[in-house]
């Protein structure tokens, strides 16, 4: 008779008292009140923003951010601090993803930066955003959607930086996204993107 070994993860989600530099990151460009909790199991924190219908997300951000702030488990249990009212709730700092004059436009996803004035930047993380997998298991398909869309809206009125920025989320999309289950924190496909701008192929 064959025996089994079976690992069970129980997250365990508490408020943070201080955040880390990873959830500062993400703090920095916010616009929106938001709380910040702490995965013990993990040590990681994670960064909660509501959208208008008032429903939690979360922050996590960049192609290897901690999906582990989108499992099921971590998202109802921070619903329930919520709703008991033991969610700290902080105001945005006064950075956002469009800071600067207009030159100086950018957005960012969890350390990952793109400027107004960097074209190379954008389309990389255009490339890295259309490679993730449409499951939104690491990160959301509403958040995919909202940082394919910031990138554009670098460029509005730039037709030609506009085509560059969806020919590269959408070479990713075809040929990167749901193609690899092994790579599940999205290294390879990540490598893959900066070998494709480096080479001009993008």
């Amino acid at each position: 008779m064959k025996s089994y070994l079976v690992a069970l993860i129980f997250l365990i989600v508490t408020p943070a008292i201080a955040a880390s530099d990873n959830a500062k990151n993400q703090i920095d460009f916010l616009d929106t009140p938001y709380a910040v909790t702490h995965l013990s199991d993990f040590d990681i924190d994670c960064v909660w923003t509501k959208d208008d219908q008032g429903r939690l997300k979360s922050e996590a951000m960049g192609p290897d951010g901690p999906g582990v702030c989108w499992d099921k488990k971590s998202v109802d249990q921070v619903r329930k601090l919520d709703e008991e009212g033991k969610l700290t709730w902080h105001n945005p700092t006064g950075s956002d993803h469009t800071g600067g004059n207009e030159s100086e436009r950018r957005v960012e996803f969890g350390g990952y930066v793109a400027t107004k004035n960097n074209l190379l930047g954008s389309v990389l993380l255009a490339c890295y955003t259309g490679s993730l997998d449409s499951d939104g298991l690491l990160v959301s398909k509403e958040e995919q959607e909202n940082r394919y869309m910031a990138l554009l809206g670098l460029y509005e009125g730039e037709p030609s930086s506009i085509k560059k920025v969806t020919n590269a989320y959408s070479f990713a999309r075809r040929n990167l996204s749901d193609r690899y289950p092994l790579d599940t924190r999205g290294q390879y496909r990540a490598a893959v993107c900066d070998q494709m701008v480096k080479k001009g192929k993008l």
